[in-house]
């Protein structure tokens, strides 16, 4: 693309086109995949049946972790402490979380602008993106030490493990109570059951049940209407913590800070999604 090893922010064809370090590709659409510019701070466009890059948007700050929604048109992009919409459409951004102040601590809590109100503070440099369906997306939180789950359809964000201090080792076990060191990357196997945790000095292993055998490609052109929407009002009632109290296999603790059906406090199923205990592969490798 471009001179071999020339740097740059310019779009056009493969022959002419210039970019900066370029990391967290994913697929918009069949031969289009996005991708974040380091270099420029921006999200750009790899088209491979027209050969062409373009700039979706650029920002003033650095981007995380990106993801495409299936079903829509949304890119989901992560900052620092802050979660934002980008319509692959026209590029236009909306904030989902915001911090109030910089290094703000990671909270629990309603999609919303305000954190002020009690709103979901998001992890602090998220390193990745992964959605598990349509509504329910995972994020490994670098330097929150936490891997946070986002469900679009109840409108809240909630953490698997508890946030804890920088240089502390990860540790196995009931995912109430689990550490994890600097969470930088997932992968879900659905036919293995599990979410692999790429970890400071580890590997970590979550159970999971209740995801399809395969998460198809599914996309959305700018014209098109889809189905898929995401909660306008948060849940009012902040759900309970996990209630399982002893973790195994075969009863798998539920997902999110749900009652013991499985629900939240004001009775809306929360999500199909459950996770089991968590294993550091240091520790303990029994899969």
């Amino acid at each position: 693309m471009g001179l071999c090893g020339t740097q740059g922010n310019v779009d056009g064809s493969f022959g002419v086109a210039r970019v900066g370090f370029p990391e967290k590709m994913t697929e918009t659409e069949p031969n289009v995949l996005a991708f974040n510019d380091v270099s420029y701070k921006s999200i750009r466009l790899l088209d491979l049946g027209t050969e062409r890059v373009s700039t979706l948007r650029s920002f003033r700050e650095y981007v995380y972790g990106l993801a495409k929604r299936p079903n829509s048109q949304d890119l989901m992009v992560s900052f620092s402490g802050s979660l934002r919409k980008i319509k692959l459409c026209n590029g236009k951004a909306v904030y989902l979380t915001k911090v109030p102040y910089d290094e703000a601590p990671p909270r629990d809590g309603p999609l919303t602008v305000s954190p002020f109100t009690n709103g979901a503070i998001f992890s602090i440099r998220p390193k990745t993106l992964y959605f598990l369906d349509e509504n329910t997306m995972l994020a490994a939180g670098f330097h929150s030490h936490l891997v946070r789950v986002v469900d679009f359809a109840g409108a809240y964000v909630t953490s698997i493990c508890e946030a804890s201090a920088e240089g502390s080792a990860s540790t196995s076990g009931d995912i109430e109570t689990c550490q994890l060191s600097n969470p930088r990357s997932l992968l879900v196997i659905p036919s293995l059951g599990l979410v692999i945790i790429g970890l400071g000095e580890s590997i970590g292993f979550i159970e999971i049940s209740g995801l399809p055998s395969n998460l198809p490609k599914t996309y959305s052109n700018c014209s098109a209407t889809t189905t898929t929407t995401m909660a306008t009002t948060a849940l009012s009632t902040p759900p309970q913590r996990f209630t399982s109290s002893s973790l195994v296999t075969t009863n798998p603790i539920h997902g999110f800070k749900g009652n013991s059906e499985g629900k939240r406090d004001n009775g809306k199923d929360s999500t199909h999604v459950h996770f089991g205990r968590i294993v550091i592969s240091e520790n303990e490798l029994a899969i």
